[in-house]
C-alpha cells in the first residue's frame, strides 16, 4: 500500500527528474519507489504521459504518431518477461525523455508488464555511499534483490550476497555480470569472492580467457581492461581451466596464477603476486604493484596510550580524537620493499587502501574526514620494528595527532572519506613520490598516514583499513607506473 507521504515524495522526485535537476541520490530513491509499488508505477506513467503531451503540442503530427509508435513497440514485447532494470540511469538519460520514451514506458507497464512476472532474484546488492554506477541492467539501490544482469561500476565498491552463501565484493572500475546463482563473469576489474558456507562448491567465475571454479574457498581476481588476469587464492582451492589451450590447474591457498590469452602461468606463491603485479596497459604506461606483505614490507598502527589499544588485529586503525580524549589518537605506518623494481623508469605512483569496519565508535559523531600521506625521508629510520613501534618511538612522530615531523617527511598525497563510509577501496594519487624515490638509497619506503579531521564528539567512529594479515581483503598496495 502506497502512503500519502510516499506519493507526495514520488511526485516531487518525478518532477525533479523530468526537469533534469535530480541528484544521484534522488534518482536512486526514485528508482527504489518505482520498483516497489505498482501504484507508483501507474502514477509515473500518468506524469510522464502528461509531460509527453505537453512537449508534443505544436509539433507536426502531434503525439498521435508517437502513440502509434509506442503501441507498436509494446506489441513487439507483448508476452515477454519484464526485466527489472535501472530505470533512472542518470540526469542525461532523463533529460532526453520526450514523448516516445514516456509513452513507451506507459504502454509497457499497462499492456506488457501488467501480467509479466519479474525474474526470480537470487542475491542482494549492498553498495557503499561512494559507489558510482556507470550503467546497470539490474537494480543498484542498496539492499535491492537482484537476478541475472550486468553492471558497469565506475568507482567505489559493491557487494553481492547470494542466497546460497556466496559473497562477491566488486571493486570499481569494473564490468561484471551475474548469470545465475552459481555463475558470474568478470570482464574487467577486481573482485574478492568467498563462500560463507563451507559446503558450497562449484561456484564459477568466467574471465576473458579462463573459467575459475571454486571448491569452497576465498580468493581474489584482477582482470585488466585488455583481458589479462591474475587469480590469488587466500584459502581453500580453485580449479582453473584455460579457454584456448584447455590447460587445467588447481590453485591452493596462499598461491596465485596469471592468465593470458595464450596460456596459464606456473602457480606461484601468493606473497610474490603483489611483487609481480598485474601489468596493465595504461596507454603508454604499465603498472606494477607491491604490498606491505612482500619482502621486508610491513604495516602497523600506533595509539597515544597503549593501555587503550584494542580492536581487530588484522586492521590498521586511525583517529584524531576530541580534546580531552587524546589517549585514543591513532596513526598508521606502512613500509614497502622496493628491491628489484624498475624505479628508474617510474613515472607516477598511487596507494590503494581497503577500508573495513572496525565496529568501534559512532559514524554520526565523525564528519567527513581528510587524511594525509607522508613519506619518511630519513633512510636510517625505515627499519622500525613491527611489534615494538609505539607513539613514543615511531619515526617522525610528533605530539600532535594531525602532524608528523616536517624536517624528516614529505607530503605526497591526501584522501577523504565521507561521513559514514566504513568499507570500500580507496585509491590515492601520490604526485610527489617521484622526488622521494629519487632520494631513496635503501630501497625501503615508509609512508605515514595522518588524520587531519577530528571527531565532532567523543565516541566517534574509528576508521580502519585492511592490513597485511587480513584473511580476505588485500593489504595496502603501492602501484608504480613505468614507461
Amino acid at each position: 500500500m502506497t502512503t500519502h507521504q510516499n506519493l507526495r515524495e514520488f511526485r516531487e522526485l518525478c518532477d525533479t527528474s523530468i526537469e533534469n535537476r535530480a541528484t544521484p541520490e534522488q534518482l536512486a530513491r526514485l528508482e527504489k519507489l518505482f520498483l516497489e509499488s505498482p501504484e507508483l508505477r501507474r502514477e509515473f506513467v500518468e506524469m510522464t504521459h502528461l509531460h509527453a503531451c505537453l512537449t508534443s503540442v505544436g509539433r507536426d503530427g502531434g503525439w498521435s504518431q508517437t502513440l502509434a509508435a509506442a503501441k507498436e513497440q509494446a506489441d513487439v514485447h507483448r508476452g515477454q518477461r519484464a526485466a527489472r532494470s535501472p530505470i533512472f540511469a542518470g540526469p542525461a538519460a532523463l533529460g532526453g525523455w520526450a514523448a516516445a520514451l514516456a509513452l513507451g514506458v506507459m504502454f509497457f507497464f499497462l499492456f506488457v508488464g501488467k501480467d509479466a512476472a519479474p525474474p526470480e532474484a537470487f542475491a542482494t546488492i549492498a553498495s557503499t555511499p561512494v559507489t558510482r554506477w556507470e550503467w546497470a541492467s539490474l537494480p543498484t539501490v542498496d539492499q535491492s534483490r537482484v537476478a541475472a544482469g550486468r553492471v558497469l561500476l565506475a568507482e567505489g565498491m559493491s557487494t553481492f550476497e547470494f542466497d546460497n552463501g556466496a559473497v562477491i565484493e566488486l571493486e570499481g572500475p569494473a564490468d561484471f555480470e551475474l548469470i545465475d546463482a552459481m555463475h558470474c563473469r568478470l570482464y574487467y576489474g577486481k573482485i574478492v569472492a568467498r563462500m560463507s558456507r563451507p559446503e558450497l562448491k562449484g561456484f564459477s567465475i568466467d574471465t576473458p580467457d579462463a573459467v575459475l571454479v571454486d571448491q569452497g574457498t576465498s580468493f581474489g581476481v584482477d582482470v585488466s581492461p585488455h583481458g589479462e588476469a591474475m587469480l590469488q587464492v587466500f584459502e581453500g582451492l580453485v580449479d582453473v581451466k584455460h579457454n584456448l589451450s584447455g590447460e587445467q590447474v588447481s590453485v591452493r591457498g596462499q598461491n596465485a596464477v596469471s592468465i593470458s590469452g595464450d596460456q596459464l602461468s606456473q602457480v606461484f606463491d601468493l606473497a610474490d603476486a603483489f611483487r609481480r603485479g598485474l601489468k596493465t596497459s595504461l596507454g603508454p604506461q604499465a603498472a606494477v604493484q607491491i604490498s606491505t606483505a612482500v619482502g621486508a614490507g610491513g604495516d602497523h598502527w600506533i595509539i597515544r596510550d597503549e593501555e587503550y589499544r584494542e580492536g581487530p588485529e588484522d586492521l590498521l586503525m586511525i583517529k584524531f580524537a576530541k580534546s580531552g580524549y587524546s589517549q585514543y589518537d591513532r596513526k598508521i605506518y606502512l613500509r614497502f620493499d622496493l628491491h628489484g623494481l624498475p624505479l628508474d623508469q617510474m613515472t607516477g605512483a598511487s596507494l590503494t587502501l581497503t577500508a573495513a569496519a572496525t565496529n568501534m565508535g559512532y559514524a554520526s559523531r565523525m564528519p567527513d574526514c581528510t587524511f594525509e600521506v607522508y613519506a619518511l625521508l630519513d633512510d636510517k629510520q625505515d627499519q622500525w620494528d613491527l611489534q615494538a613501534t609505539t607513539w613514543d618511538n615511531a619515526p617522525a612522530n610528533v605530539e600532535a595527532a594531525n602532524a608528523v615531523a616536517a624536517e624528516s617527511t614529505k607530503l605526497v598525497g591526501s584522501f577523504s572519506l565521507p561521513q559514514g563510509q566504513k568499507t570500500g577501496s580507496v585509491v590515492i594519487d601520490l604526485p610527489e613520490m617521484l622526488d622521494v624515490i629519487d632520494r631513496d638509497q635503501n630501497r625501503l619506503l615508509t609512508l605515514i598516514i595522518v588524520p587531519k579531521t577530528g571527531e565532532s564528539a567523543s565516541g566517534a567512529l574509528v576508521h580502519g583499513f585492511a592490513g597485511r594479515t587480513h584473511s580476505t581483503l588485500p593489504p595496502p598496495t603501492l602501484r608504480l607506473f613505468t614507461n
